[in-house]
């Protein structure tokens, strides 16, 4: 595995693109924000993931687009966990968690 600040997986991206793909295929990689981001600011990271980036780190304690465009339910008041669910809700496969959102209150 291999971690990459943003600005040089966007480096190898612009000069190295189909490179940075296949190692992708073959190699789990992160990108995380650089150092510059004296503001906790975000990048956007689908660029990463069409890229074939499998993890990207994010600043969370920063509200705004990106943590919305992650988690759409990050400011609107709701909560989200992975729920499994008994035996008799799933018929193929005993335990299956799913992804389930409520409001709180």
């Amino acid at each position: 595995m291999s971690s990459f600040n943003e600005s040089v997986g966007l480096g190898y991206l612009k000069t190295n693109a189909i490179e940075f793909v296949n190692y992708n295929k073959r190699q789990m990689s992160r990108i995380y924000p650089k150092g510059g981001r004296v503001d906790s600011s975000n990048y956007m990271p689908q660029i990463f993931w069409n890229a074939g980036c499998q993890m990207v780190s994010l600043n969370y304690q920063t509200p705004g687009t990106v943590l919305e465009y992650v988690n759409p339910t990050a400011q609107t008041g709701s909560y989200c966990k992975y729920k499994t669910h008994a035996d008799s809700h799933a018929t193929h496969t005993p335990h299956i968690a799913l992804y389930h959102c409520q409001s709180e209150g």
